[in-house]
């Protein structure tokens, strides 16, 4: 696992090369958690819901007595199983339709996933027919307040919602006995970082709306982002002084300001 990390911290001495194509700070959030969830794994049957490139999956194998992990595209899962595939299981499947029996994990992880999910109650449902008594499901999703404007849609195309603390504590209830929510935080630099990310992204669907992107060729949607990348990055400069590191992040129960929701849901 050390040996592991060391490679992960090598690779991302370059903010630009992380094994996601994201920024180093994103990448390093979902990689944060992954780490906290690991705590929960030791010599237990796991399941990770949404494993896209499969890191995660591989990190939670290190502790895990069996870990299995799907996705909904074929070509991610292909992807990490000639990666990762001597550990762990991998699978295609839907979220919604899981291919278990009942009762059958002990921990189930899914982060960064419900906000994409079109049928939530199919989602939640299935998650609990499939989690040990006893087990514990843990996701993790954007802290909306921090995004969108209040009652602003998602500017992200790819999600159909997003969730302030209220919202998520509701929803969960109704499937899991026992809900605790807390805030996954990062650095004053994260902070101003993840703020104009989410600057960039806005005043780019305002000069080239997601409907006009469609139809644009692909060198002059580069051309644009990177124009706008540019422009915002000359003032990102001074905030952009230090590597981002991993210890940068930190889990507290308070849910103010934070980036992400971090939930452990209990049968």
């Amino acid at each position: 696992m050390k040996k592991f990390l060391k490679r992960l911290a090598s690779y991302l001495e370059s903010p630009s090369r992380t094994p996601t194509g994201e920024p180093d700070f994103l990448f390093l959030k979902h990689l944060y958690a992954y780490l906290f969830i690991q705590q929960f794994v030791h010599k237990k049957i796991v399941l990770d819901i949404g494993c896209g490139k499969g890191y995660g999956s591989f990190v939670l194998s290190k502790k895990a007595k069996e870990t299995y992990a799907l996705d909904l595209q074929k070509e991610r899962v292909i992807y990490v199983h000639e990666k990762y595939g001597s550990k762990i299981v991998f699978l295609v499947a839907d979220a919604s339709f899981l291919p278990f029996k009942d009762k059958e994990f002990d921990i189930i992880a899914s982060l960064q996933v419900i906000e994409h999910v079109p049928d939530l109650k199919k989602y939640l449902f299935e998650i609990h027919r499939i989690l040990k008594e006893g087990g514990k499901f843990i996701l993790t999703t954007p802290n909306r307040k921090i995004r969108l404007k209040s009652g602003e849609k998602p500017w992200n195309p790819d999600h159909l919602r997003e969730f302030d603390f209220t919202e998520l504590h509701s929803i969960l209830k109704r499937y899991f006995d026992d809900v605790k929510l807390y805030g996954l935080h990062g650095s004053s630099e994260i902070l101003t970082r993840e703020k104009n990310r989410i600057h960039r992204i806005r005043l780019s669907l305002k000069l080239f709306p997601y409907k006009i992107r469609h139809f644009t060729p692909v060198f002059v949607k580069k051309l644009m982002d990177k124009v706008l990348s540019t422009i915002l990055n000359i003032k990102q400069k001074r905030v952009q002084t230090s590597m981002i590191r991993i210890d940068d992040y930190k889990i507290r129960t308070s849910v103010a300001s934070c980036l992400d929701f971090i939930a452990i849901c209990s049968r």
